[in-house]
């Protein structure tokens, strides 16, 4: 028993070693810069408000008079589907400080986009289309609304607060811009 007990021990040293170097090599990545998460903030929030005209045509669509047509169905699937991606991109973003508030903001207002596109959906395909309030709320449904102006504001007010040095730095953003007026 006594020459067990130290090979163990050895063992064990070994195997803690191993660990600390491992550990060594898989540190965490450097923090993004202020530039660095303003640029990838600023890429997301242009991407939901890119999105936005096609999601409020369909949200529109569902609230018209008449028929609903059945590609209004796919359509809206596929709104749900980019709009769950955007809200994705943006919690995965590594932001600091006021950039973590403008996230939440920008999050609230995604995630109203998906909610009003899921329950337009809803309505536009319910079960219960002879019922009159199921009708009515229907018909009274007519787009995205204020919240889509407000993501597209916030998307300016984080354009301005970069300023132009973090959109100088990448070209292929700006031949972007040249191709979207908004």
């Amino acid at each position: 028993m006594p020459t067990t007990f130290p090979r163990t021990l050895a063992a064990l040293r070994g195997c803690r070693r191993a660990l600390l170097r491992r550990s060594r090599a898989h540190e965490a990545p450097p923090r993004p810069t202020r530039e660095e998460q303003l640029e990838a903030l600023l890429e997301v929030l242009d991407d939901a408000v890119a999105a936005q005209p096609l999601a409020d045509q369909v949200v529109a669509a569902c609230g018209a008079y008449g028929p609903v047509p059945g590609s209004l169905a796919q359509d809206g699937g596929w709104q749900l589907i980019t709009f769950n991606h955007l809200a994705f991109r943006l919690g995965e973003l590594s932001l600091d400080g006021e950039l973590a508030q403008v996230r939440e903001r920008a999050s609230r207002l995604l995630a109203y986009d998906l909610w009003m596109i899921h329950e337009s959906l809803r309505l536009a395909f319910a079960s219960q289309r002879d019922n009159e309030r199921v009708e009515a709320a229907r018909l009274r449904v007519n787009g995205l609304g204020a919240p889509a102006d407000a993501l597209r504001r916030l998307r300016d007010d984080v354009r301005h607060q970069g300023g132009s040095a973090t959109l100088a730095r990448s070209p292929e953003r700006q031949e972007s811009r040249a191709a979207d007026p908004e």
